[in-house]
């Protein structure tokens, strides 16, 4: 069952969305990912890491070469590694995949 957080962010073109399933923040990315979605990524970023559930990041619908998307990945699991929050990026090509390593 999946259950969708109180605010749940989208936006106009592309899109970050955080939603809850099985006891997990979900984030899944969507093209087209642009600068207009800086504060919709802080927002989101800073939900999962109050929430402190362990947080599954879905990059499946991200370009593999757009920049924001991949500051976007690169911030949200070292946030979450100081956080002490699990990470588990899926979806990603190896040198993305990588970064959880580190």
């Amino acid at each position: 069952m999946t259950q969708s957080v109180n605010d749940t962010l989208l936006q106009e073109e592309g899109a970050i969305e955080c939603t809850v399933a099985a006891g997990r923040s979900v984030i899944s990315l969507h093209e087209p990912i642009t600068m207009s979605a800086r504060d919709q990524a802080s927002s989101v970023l800073a939900t999962v890491l109050i929430a402190a559930r362990p947080v599954t990041l879905d990059v499946t619908g991200a370009a593999e070469k757009n920049p924001i998307a991949r500051s976007f990945i690169a911030a949200t699991v070292h946030a979450c590694k100081e956080a002490g929050i699990p990470i588990t990026v899926v979806g990603a090509p190896a040198h993305i995949r990588s970064t959880q390593a580190a």
